[in-house]
């Protein structure tokens, strides 16, 4: 008799951990932060520019629900009102939300929970927990392919 193999947490039987319909997105989302977001630490007010209906939806979809940290625990910020995702950084909420579904996708931490249609955004540093819980799986994914398409459509225009 074959022994089945243990499923460790957070692995999953479907290829590409489940994101397949949307993997061509976060994989180019991955440019995307390398390229502009990351490289020029972008602040709020620049990002608005760069990316206007990218932080639209981020201002009407996720900012209620997006909590940081910069001393206190990640535990502490889910427990405030509406927030269900908390993470370390700076004060610039759309750079580290950025940022942690950058490093939880490249990671292989980014979660599905079908149950409740929502993304876990899962990140670690060093061995420590630096962003935890989850946000609508639309908004997010919304949200991504959105910031993929202004990029894009800032190079047909040239």
């Amino acid at each position: 008799m074959k022994k089945e193999k243990k499923q460790r947490r957070g692995e999953t039987p479907k290829p590409y951990r489940g994101h397949q319909s949307y993997v061509n997105y976060l994989g180019r989302f991955v440019g995307v932060f390398e390229d502009v977001i990351n490289k020029q630490r972008t602040s709020e007010r620049e990002f608005k520019k760069l990316f206007p209906s990218s932080y639209r939806l981020f201002k009407s979809e996720i900012k209620n629900y997006v909590g940081h940290s910069t001393s206190g625990t990640l535990d502490e910020v889910l427990k405030r009102e509406m927030v269900s995702l908390a993470y370390n950084g700076s004060n610039c909420l759309i750079y580290e939300l950025c940022r942690h579904i950058r490093n939880s996708y490249c990671h292989l931490l980014l979660e599905i929970d079908e149950d409740e249609d929502k993304l876990r955004v899962i990140d670690k540093s060093r061995g420590k927990t630096t962003s935890k819980g989850s946000l609508s799986k639309k908004a997010l994914v919304d949200f991504v392919k959105t910031i993929v398409n202004e990029y894009e459509n800032l190079f047909k225009k040239k």
